[in-house]
């Protein structure tokens, strides 16, 4: 049996578009890009022109540039120099023929067209289309023809002045006049990722990034390593409108970013699109003898301006390489959102690169948080051309309620994308953890007492870590201030602690307090629960007691005026409050009054006499008894006081008995007690206190009127001294020092 084998041999072959066909660049002149100080052509065989603001001729003496330039191209040589043709251009013209380039003009009158088969000049009959300080506005169609040339393939070099620099005296600018190109097209506005800013700049610059292998600063005619402006423009980049747009030159203050840009390249569709803020590096000097020109092409930069402008040309005339292979390879490059994470909703949103040589229309696009169920899209029609970027953002957002450390993935799936290496972007986030310490309640005192009592608190962590430590402390209405700083806690998160203050409370009065307790930790966020106040009442004791009865100091037959000493021995101010008085054991009616509206402080005396009197009418011994039955609406008990008295025969003689004995010294210091009877012989003497109290008796043996008592063993205070004799009975009041 034969065996025959088949081997399938597989070329790739890299086809570059050089020479096969003629490189054309086209240079406008449509747009008065000679009118005033200003000569932006490569050639001028007449000047003849009126830019007032459009052209007209045989009014003025400005250029007017031809199709097609002379001498004939064909008669440059390596060794032709710019003023073999006349125009400020015409060093930038020859250069481009020396690398074998056509050039031609577009003049005053042509037409600015993409696909008008009827134009000779239509712009898909060049490769390259330069636009240097135009000073008339694009019309819409014009816009639109030099857009679809870009996206299709074709190379635009557009160079701006600075603001204010109206040429043709219509109002408008040239870095005006390139934005509106740039922003108000119906192909794509703001399709470069630059604008033009308006401002009037001169810097001189080196501040240009180290890129070996770029083709504008490293190109065919050598590295640019230099930029000198004159009253030129700059640019500003937005990545978000075009992701190829790279900045190469630098204002000298600021990084390679997005601002302070002097000149700047991207892609767009199958393009590509160069910008320079300022027309003085493309002068080369010569040209319309009616202007004042300069040499910003050799001169200004020491020829790198000629570098960089013409390695940009080349840049935009080349066809970029096309290799037979179909690469598939769309990547991840960059996440843009959650630049952090938030508690909450977070949007994931992502930038992808078509790396490979093909269009993309659709793609799977993925995100993963931690080991979450993984949102997976399919999009369609995304029209991604190569080395271009699309930016997505996922409708699904993920929510995040706790802190700590998270992994999100994302990827991109392609079909016949092999290049699998760059299909994922990870990335990790830590949101810190929540540290919420909280009193949830004062446990103890429930309700607050005389005396030493404790406080006990209930903490609880409401945070999403354990917490170890806390300052915790407590204050009652304005006292000092009672602090604790306590370790070890180890209070893990959605868990209580109790803690009981190591000093209590001593509440000796009534009143009204507040208790105000909180709690301080490192990295609390939320102060609205560290506190917690309680109120509480104590009520004020209510104490009114009778001190003494101040009169009579001697019960008389007949009627007699009462009159008592009261104390507030209670917390509460006295208003009012029931009084009675009687003698006990005899059929005497009680006295009674009630007393309102005194305000008697608390730990102060008052005086109250009975608007009544009590009547005597017979000899004997009373007990006088006054007690308070109610104080400040409060029913009082037991809350009384006694003294005891006689009345006998002649003390309501019409003698005054009371004038007939004398006792002396009164008051005194002493310890001796004298007692003078002037008519009887004292028989006995007893000693009361105020409250009725029996304290002291002294029987005399030898009866007589001049009596001495010794009185060492009463101590200071007021006495009532009861005399005794065989005729009659009377009371005395005695002070003791």
């Amino acid at each position: 049996m034969n065996k025959f084998y088949t081997f399938l041999l597989l070329f790739i072959s890299i086809v570059f578009n050089t020479n096969a066909q003629t490189i054309k660049i086209l240079f406008d002149a449509s747009k008065a890009e000679t009118a005033g100080n200003a000569d932006w052509v490569i050639d001028e065989d007449l000047n003849n022109i009126k830019w007032s603001p459009n052209a007209s001729i045989g009014g003025g003496s400005e250029g007017n540039a031809q199709r097609i330039p002379t001498p004939a191209q064909s008669t440059v040589t390596s060794t032709t120099t710019e003023n073999y043709w006349k125009g400020a251009l015409s060093a930038w013209g020859i250069d481009c023929v020396k690398k074998g380039y056509v050039v031609e003009t577009l003049p005053y009158n042509g037409t600015i067209s993409y696909g008008n088969t009827s134009n000779l000049q239509d712009l898909s009959n060049y490769k390259v289309f330069i636009i240097v300080e135009p000073n008339i506005l694009f019309t819409t169609a014009e816009k639109n023809a030099i857009m679809n040339f870009v996206q299709n393939g074709g190379g635009l070099f557009i160079v701006s002045d600075h603001a204010i620099s109206d040429r043709n005296n219509d109002g408008f600018d040239s870095q005006q006049i390139l934005n509106d190109l740039i922003k108000n097209n119906s192909v794509k506005p703001n399709a470069f990722g630059f604008i033009f800013d308006s401002l009037s700049v001169s810097p001189n610059t080196t501040n240009i990034p180290n890129l070996p292998n770029d083709s504008i600063l490293n190109g065919p005619m050598g590295q640019v390593t230099q930029a000198v402006w004159f009253s030129g423009t700059t640019m500003t980049l937005n990545p978000n409108d075009n992701a190829t747009v790279k900045g190469v030159v630098f204002t000298p203050s600021v990084g390679f970013g997005n601002i302070g840009v002097m000149a700047a390249y991207a892609r767009f569709g199958k393009g590509k699109i160069v910008g320079l803020g300022d027309s003085s590096p493309c002068d080369d000097g010569t040209g319309d003898t009616g202007d004042k020109l300069y040499d910003g092409w050799i001169t200004d930069a020491n020829g790198n301006h000629e570098k960089l402008i013409m390695n940009a040309t080349i840049w935009l005339a080349t066809k970029d390489t096309v290799i037979n292979t179909k690469v598939v390879d769309l990547s991840v490059d960059s996440l843009l959102y959650p630049i952090n994470i938030i508690r909450g909703n977070n949007a994931v949103s992502f930038k992808i690169t078509n790396n490979g040589n093909t269009l993309i229309d659709s793609a799977v696009f993925a995100y993963q948080i931690d080991k979450n169920t993984p949102i997976s899209v399919l999009v369609k029609g995304l029209n991604i051309y190569p080395k271009n970027s699309y930016y997505y953002t996922f409708s699904n957002s993920f929510n995040i309620s706790t802190g700590g450390t998270y992994k999100l993935k994302t990827w991109v799936k392609t079909f016949g994308d092999n290049s699998a290496q760059n299909d994922t972007l990870n990335k990790t986030f830590y949101l810190n953890k929540i540290i919420d310490l909280a009193i949830d309640s004062v446990v103890n005192p429930i309700n607050l007492v005389r005396g030493v009592d404790s406080v006990k608190i209930k903490l609880f962590n409401n945070g999403e870590t354990t917490i170890d430590s806390a300052i915790i402390s407590l204050q009652l209405n304005a006292d000092s201030i009672i602090s604790t700083k306590l370790n070890g806690l180890n209070i893990a998160a959605k868990s209580s602690y109790y803690y009981t203050f190591n000093k209590p409370l001593n509440i000796s009065i009534g009143g009204n307090y507040k208790l105000n307790c909180w709690v301080k930790t490192n990295g609390d966020i939320n102060a609205n629960n560290d506190t917690v106040i309680k109120t509480y009442i104590l009520p004020k004791t209510t104490s009114l007691q009778i001190d003494s009865i101040v009169l009579p100091t001697e019960l008389k037959k007949g009627p007699n005026t009462i009159s008592i000493k009261l104390k507030n021995n209670g917390e509460s101010i006295i208003t009012r409050f029931s009084v009675s008085c009687k003698i006990l054991e005899q059929n005497i009616a009680p006295i009674t009054d009630e007393v309102t509206l005194i305000n008697l402080q608390p730990n102060s005396y008052a005086v109250k006499s009975f608007s009544n009197t009590i009547n005597i009418d017979k000899t004997g011994d009373y007990k006088l008894c006054a007690w308070i039955s109610e104080v400040n609406g409060i029913n009082i008990i037991n809350d009384s006081i006694c003294y005891n008295y006689s009345v006998s025969n002649t003390s309501i003689n019409n003698l005054n008995q009371g004038d007939q004995v004398i006792i002396y010294p009164n008051p005194t210091t002493q310890n001796e007690l004298n007692i003078t009877s002037q008519t009887e012989a004292i028989r006995q003497v007893v000693f009361y206190e105020l409250n009725g109290k029996e304290i002291q008796v002294n029987n005399i043996d030898k009866l007589g009127k001049n009596i001495r008592i010794n009185t060492e063993n009463l101590k200071a205070g007021i006495y009532f001294i009861k005399i005794n004799t065989d005729q009659y009975s009377l009371t005395k009041k005695w002070i003791k020092q």
